[in-house]
């Protein structure tokens, strides 16, 4: 222990028996890296799983009897319609299967093979004479009076003729029919996607750039005299050292720069050896703005972050995505009576092993193939083809949409801590996803934002029944008359019973028979030939038969809606006119407009919520291409249009029935039957003269005056590509005359190409142009002056000819007269 010097009067401390150790710096230790929490393995997880099976639990029993019912109608549609619910397979079986099941069972096939299905029939009628045409689907502005709000609507409008053309609506419109008929619900889901399968967006590519700001300053008064910016330099490396392998070699052979001179080289720096570019000295340091004295500023650098263009990237456009769904694959509580009422709403399908490990890479070791023999639903939606025998590489993938307010399931006393935590997480509404009963994902998301379910204002409930479900025993009882029928037929030919002593059967099966050919035949003693002979009498059908079959047909008919005449047959009795037959397809059509209505009105909301989406969602402007005769013109739909209100939308849809290709050909020949002139001017119209030739049925039959409307929409898009010229002029309305870009030929038809023009100026293209492209729209119009100044040349011509004609048969007659 080194000595120290005390003070006086301070006792040293007393002798320890150990030595101090300073205390040691702990080292820092490096953090150990954890992998993320799974959500499969999370609180959230494990509770958002827990939330789904508590609110499916118990619909589980009632749904399986419904899934029961779904499933034979699709059966019947499909034409197996002898089928027996099997419990051990928890599926409809028909004979021929039960009996590959068990041999012993005592079941003809055969008995039951027969099957006359109007079951389809029916239904593709209806599907059919529903589908001719999309409903019309119009935006309706918040205020008619503010500009905004009415190219808002007109915008929205737009959009809904795109995305039916995107989404092939037609297609669309035929598979909600279907699952109408079959299972008497429709959900319909859109989600906004980014795919390139549309088409790209440029986007501009920024970064943040370092730079160097140099402030300026008076040395004398501190007056700021202005700021300089420049790029931050790259940072530099430090020179090799000389002799180094990274040193160049130096020398002037090898091209080195030459050394700058030393301070005691340089000249020497003066007003007389220093001169600008012009000979002359140059000029002093400026002088201060603020204190007046010239000195050269001072300066301080420091250096500012600052966003730069690097460059440009193309994102895939946005587009809204929609698809059509039954309730075998769309859950939602029976007591439901419209869709605010519903806590959740979940899409099951069966998906590849393969590709969900793709999608959800995070959890692919835990994804693992499920036949779930537990699952009675899963064979619901199964491919009725495969008897029960499913894919062993597929996943049920469950898709559940919830409620903030279906939360409180979990138990509201008993887990008000986990409630809350729910409602902290997910405070809109959840979207959970999971892979049998792996939970793979959970975000924020509301369910209707994505989810259309039909109301049906002939059901106390959201899941109606069935269109077809009446057709059912129909459908039955036709089966039956036709086997019976056929039976009867097969069996109508009588048998016959005989003495063997009568006749020697095997010399009477060697001969052949010919007319008038004997045959030796001993009758009994004291009785006749006739008595060794017995023929069974068969079973004939009734004449009730018939009558009853027919009762059936149109039985069927009634109850369905699908009368002969709406696929243009004509009803028993009726006397076949044309206005008869009209008649009666009104009143079948009638028939069928509760159907056609809650159809229309759920496609209206289906694409109103749509639109909106992709609304909120366009990344830059849209277009699709119209047909217009021959030629094409582009609609676009332009972000700048949308920026008023469309507040409540409200769909406009038609009234009017869905009008087929015949009907349509059946009104046209008799407009112009009528010969009214006015029909004739809408006929004659160029705009109508390609739907007219269309119509009729000749698309290649040649209507004077189809090309120049053709040639004319095609100058039309020249046109918008440049401005008109001045001409220095006067012209016919006062103003100073224009020169179009392209100007009319003297041999061109200009009555029909004016038309065509005056037409596009007044269509929704032409308003939209004269708003965003004022010097194009004005193009249009001088070239449509050029056409009106030969119109009016060939006039003035014509009137001419007819006055010389005048003339002449004035001076013929007169001449006439004399003689």
């Amino acid at each position: 222990m080194n000595e120290e010097v005390l003070e006086e009067g301070v006792e040293p401390p007393p002798p320890t028996d150990f030595e101090e150790i300073p205390p040691e710096i702990p080292e820092e230790v490096a953090p150990v890296e954890t992998e993320p929490e799974l959500l499969c393995d999370s609180e959230i997880g494990k509770l958002l799983s827990q939330l789904v099976d508590t609110l499916e639990h118990p619909e589980k029993t009632a749904r399986e009897l419904m899934v029961r019912i779904w499933k034979k109608h699709e059966n019947y549609w499909r034409d197996r319609q002898y089928i027996i619910w099997d419990e051990i397979s928890q599926d409809w079986r028909t004979p021929t299967e039960l009996k590959e099941f068990d041999n012993s069972l005592d079941i003809d096939p055969a008995a039951y093979a027969k099957v006359v299905n109007i079951y389809k029939a029916h239904g593709e009628a209806i599907i059919s004479a529903l589908s001719a045409g999309l409903p019309h689907v119009r935006f309706f502005p918040d205020d008619a009076d503010s500009q905004d709000d009415v190219f808002t609507a007109k915008s929205y409008t737009k959009i809904s003729e795109l995305l039916q053309k995107r989404n092939k609506g037609q297609l669309l419109f035929i598979r909600a029919l279907f699952l109408l008929y079959n299972s008497g619900t429709i959900f319909a889901y859109n989600e906004n996607k980014d795919t390139t399968k549309f088409g790209t967006v440029k986007r501009t590519q920024t970064a943040e750039v370092p730079v160097i700001n140099r402030q300026k300053f008076c040395p004398n008064c501190g007056f700021m005299m202005g700021s300089e910016q420049f790029d931050a330099p790259p940072p530099m490396m430090p020179p090799p050292m000389p002799g180094s392998e990274m040193a160049p070699p130096m020398g002037p052979e090898m091209g080195a720069p030459p050394m700058p001179p030393s301070p005691m080289e340089a000249p020497p720096m003066g007003p007389e050896s220093v001169q600008g570019a012009n000979g002359l000295p140059p000029a002093g340091p400026p002088p201060c703005p603020n204190c007046g004295v010239a000195v050269e500023p001072d300066f301080e650098d420091y250096e500012e972050i600052i966003p730069r263009v690097i460059g440009n990237t193309e994102e895939p456009k946005s587009h809204e995505c929609i698809e059509v769904f039954g309730p075998l694959h769309v859950k939602m509580p029976l007591w439901v009576q419209q869709q605010s009422q519903t806590p959740y709403i979940t899409l099951e399908t069966e998906e590849d092993e393969a590709m969900l490990q793709d999608l959800y890479p995070e959890v692919a070791d835990k994804i693992t193939p499920s036949t779930d023999t537990e699952r009675y639903e899963r064979y619901g939606r199964e491919n009725t083809d495969y008897r029960g025998d499913i894919p062993l590489h597929l996943c049920t993938l469950r898709r559940t949409w919830i409620r903030p307010w279906a939360y409180n399931r979990l138990g509201y006393k008993d887990h008000s801590e986990d409630i809350a935590k729910l409602k902290a997480a997910f405070p809109e509404g959840v979207y959970v996803v999971k892979i049998n009963d792996l939970i793979a994902e959970a975000i924020e998301d509301r369910i209707d934002d994505h989810w259309t379910v039909n109301l049906n204002p002939l059901s106390n409930h959201a899941h109606g029944d069935p269109l077809s479900q009446s057709l059912i025993p129909v459908q039955d009882i036709t089966n039956e008359l036709t086997n019976l029928t056929l039976e009867t037929i097969e069996f109508g030919i009588p048998e016959t019973f005989y003495d063997s002593e009568t006749i020697e059967q095997d010399a009477y099966n060697k001969s052949e028979a010919r007319p008038g050919m004997l045959y030796p035949a001993k009758a009994r003693p004291t009785m006749g030939l006739d008595s060794s002979f017995h023929t069974i009498k068969t079973a004939t059908l009734g004449q009730e038969v018939a009558s009853f079959s027919d009762k059936m047909t149109q039985a069927g008919q009634f109850v369905s809606g699908a009368m002969p005449t709406i696929w243009g047959g004509a009803l028993e009795g009726s006397g076949g006119t044309a206005k008869e037959v009209e008649n009666a397809r009104a009143m079948s059509l009638q028939r069928l407009n509760l159907t056609w209505t809650m159809v229309k009105m759920w496609w209206a909301d289906v694409m109103s919520k749509a639109v909106r989406s992709f609304a909120v969602n366009m990344k830059d402007d849209e277009k699709f291409v119209q047909s217009k005769g021959n030629n094409f013109v582009n609609v676009w739909i332009r972000q700048a249009e949308m920026n008023g209100k469309v507040g409540q939308v409200e769909a406009d849809i038609s009234e009017a029935f869905p009008v087929s290709w015949a009907q349509k050909r059946d009104i046209l020949m008799g407009l112009i039957n009528t010969k009214h002139p006015l029909v004739d001017t809408v006929l004659g119209h160029p705009e109508n003269a390609g739907i007219v030739a269309a119509t009729v049925g000749f698309p290649d039959l040649y209507i004077p005056g189809d090309d120049s409307r053709s040639k004319q929409l095609h100058e039309i898009s020249i046109l918008l590509q440049g401005q008109p010229m001045p001409m220095g002029m006067p012209g016919p309305d006062g103003q100073e005359a224009l020169q179009p870009t392209v100007m009319p030929e003297k041999w061109e038809n200009h009555i029909v190409e004016a038309e065509t023009i005056k037409a596009w100026l007044n269509s929704e293209v032409g308003i939209e142009t004269k708003a965003t492209k004022p010097p194009a729209y004005m193009n249009v119009v001088a070239h449509l002056q050029a056409h009106e100044f030969f119109i009016g040349m060939e006039a003035e011509a014509e009137a001419e000819n007819e006055e010389e004609d005048g003339e002449k048969e004035s001076d013929n007659s007169n001449s006439n007269e004399g003689a």
